[in-house]
């Protein structure tokens, strides 16, 4: 998903795996924490950790429509329930929802952008994800 980003490295020189690369995007966009705490666990400079982010970011946007989909026949979407009600006993529920504000740094390939602004005009994205009982995106 990110090979074209493989000559990203760390402050030793080493370059970083695809892996490394999805688990720094993930933190991030997972956790909410500053670039600056992201890189000092992974061994990172700040501009590093946006890069990743948002090259994972588009990945996901390329490539999303093709995986991530509703369930297509009423058998899978009562399995899906099934399952749910199994777990937490929730009744018709067909997935989880939640999301999370992240702040972001403004790419520099464009920096009068105003796409990512929020009203309070700060470079930021909300994540909303969906997953069924398998904890998979749906």
């Amino acid at each position: 998903m990110l090979a074209r980003s493989s000559g990203c490295v760390d402050l030793n020189g080493k370059r970083l795996s695809s892996n490394d690369q999805v688990a720094i995007a993930l933190r991030r966009l997972s956790s909410g924490e500053s670039l600056t705490t992201i890189g000092d666990s992974f061994r990172l400079n700040q501009a590093t950790v946006s890069q990743i982010t948002w090259k994972f970011v588009e990945a996901m946007e390329e490539r999303g429509l093709r995986h991530l989909t509703w369930p297509s026949t009423e058998m899978e979407m009562q399995e899906i329930k099934s399952k749910f009600e199994n777990i937490r006993g929730l009744t018709n529920c067909c997935g989880a929802v939640d999301s999370t504000h992240i702040m972001m740094t403004l790419p520099s390939v464009d920096p009068e952008s105003s796409v990512w602004l929020d009203r309070e005009k700060n470079c930021s994205m909300v994540l909303q994800a969906i997953v069924d009982p398998d904890l998979r995106f749906r």
